[in-house]
């Protein structure tokens, strides 16, 4: 928005949590520039989809992939931009790696990568040839430089990055098998196909009776089980209502994930007799949810 561009807001795929192809081909107008799939949670989005409808369209692709560190399909790594022409990463405190704050942009494209460049220093072009201190400032930019201290800290961690993945993906394995006995009750993370890994950046469950939700969460965060939920629809926030966002009502599959969706905590060094607290105080909420809600 803060380049003119208006959001067309899409729905989800119910049974994935990540944009629906052929909800985003539908909204593609001849206005369209690009289309912005989130890898949400970590679970790779359908980029083999979305990058036929994107070339068939002509249109670009730009992965949000904020969740999806460390994420891949087959030999593709999410980032590689092998479908796409740019993806971002962040580098939030609660990410596989952290710098602080601040994320990273990826791309194929010399000439995106030195929009990009200029962009994050303030617009700011040198021209060495007029004074080694000659500079024009070409367009609006920001300053949106990591610093070389956060750069630092980030390209240590990435040496561990696969370890951090593959914790996370024990904790993934360890919740599903402690959730079998709910089954009645709690829809588990969707899985992810076959040759695809998963980043877990969050697991997301989902109640079958969402209206168990707002009681489970009042007492797990009691207790002391820092469960959260992600997140509110970005379609029902008022700063979109100018840029044409849709009422509430109009995306709902997104809606009914929301109204469903519980996030358990996840994170490296959860232990698995931390995770058996968690799931014995969501035993003990569910309980007294049904009761609240007879």
């Amino acid at each position: 928005m803060s380049v003119g561009a208006k959001p067309a807001f899409v729905d989800i795929d119910p049974e994935t949590g990540n944009i629906d192809p052929a909800a985003a081909e539908a909204a593609i107008t001849p206005g369209t520039r690009v289309v912005i799939p989130v890898h949400f949670a970590g679970l790779p989005a359908n980029l083999d989809a979305l990058a036929e409808i994107a070339k068939r369209r002509q249109v670009a692709v730009l992965e949000d992939a904020a969740h999806a560190l460390g994420a891949s399909v087959g030999d593709e790594k999410v980032g590689g931009c092998a479908k796409s022409q740019m993806a971002i990463f962040s580098f939030h405190p609660v990410k596989a790696i952290t710098t602080g704050e601040g994320g990273a942009v990826l791309t194929n494209d010399d000439h995106l990568a030195e929009r990009v460049r200029t962009w994050r220093n303030h617009g700011i072009k040198r021209y060495p040839a007029q004074g080694s201190w000659y500079y024009e400032i070409e367009s609006l930019g920001s300053n949106a430089r990591l610093t070389d201290f956060a750069c630092a800290l980030g390209r240590a961690q990435l040496k561990t990055l696969d370890v951090r993945i593959s914790e996370r993906q024990g904790i993934a394995a360890a919740y599903d098998r402690l959730l079998d006995p709910f089954a009645d009750h709690v829809i588990k993370p969707p899985k992810p196909p076959d040759g695809t890994r998963h980043a877990w950046h969050l697991y997301v469950i989902r109640f079958k009776d969402p209206s168990v939700r707002e009681v489970v969460y009042r007492e797990m965060q009691a207790a002391g089980i820092g469960v959260q939920v992600h997140y509110v629809p970005a379609h029902w926030h008022p700063v979109f209502k100018p840029f044409g966002a849709p009422p509430r009502g109009s995306l709902s599959n997104t809606e009914a994930w929301y109204e469903a969706s519980l996030s358990l905590p996840i994170y490296p060094g959860l232990t698995y007799d931390d995770q058996v607290r968690v799931i014995s105080v969501l035993k003990r909420s569910l309980e007294i949810a049904s009761q609240e809600t007879l």
